[in-house]
């Protein structure tokens, strides 16, 4: 049990690590690119395979949606989505992150863009321990879509 908890724990740790990047990255919708970028090559790097569509194209925007998918060694896939877009932020860049002990916020500056963010960072680290353990994975698919915050 001890083992598991502690492995949660990394899990998280990452996990958390992965957000606090993702949030400094200004992401309004149509504009998703760079989050993309960080997201492709984080699974790149997993040896996994990306696959982009054309709605950045069709959705007058510079990003389509990402697609990946891991074989997993049992069970039915589990479906995930998070979306890579924030709201409208003020020109930023980086977006200021501050870390207090029980709060993650940008000192009023702009809107952290946590909400999907931290579901970005966290299929990300699934998506690792897929990879890591494929045999008691479950398969998954993963969908970083744009535009959400506009209503896509």
């Amino acid at each position: 049990m001890k083992a598991a908890s502690k492995a949660f724990e990394a899990l998280v740790a990452r996990s958390v690590e992965h957000a606090l990047e993702l949030c400094r990255i200004p992401s309004p919708s149509r504009r998703e690119r760079r989050v993309a970028d960080y997201v492709r090559a984080r699974v790149e790097e997993l040896g996994l395979a990306v696959e982009e569509d054309d709605a950045g194209a069709a959705l007058d925007g510079d990003t389509g949606n990402l697609f990946v998918r891991t074989p997993g060694g049992t069970g039915g896939p589990l479906f995930l989505c998070a979306h890579m877009d924030t709201v409208a932020v003020p020109e930023l860049d980086p977006i200021p992150v501050v870390v207090e002990t029980e709060r993650i916020h940008t000192g009023g500056v702009s809107p952290l863009g946590g909400d999907d963010k931290a579901g970005v960072a966290l299929a990300l680290e699934l998506l690792a321990e897929a990879v890591a353990r494929p045999a008691e994975a479950r398969p998954l698919d993963v969908i970083f879509c744009v535009q959400e915050e506009i209503g896509c």
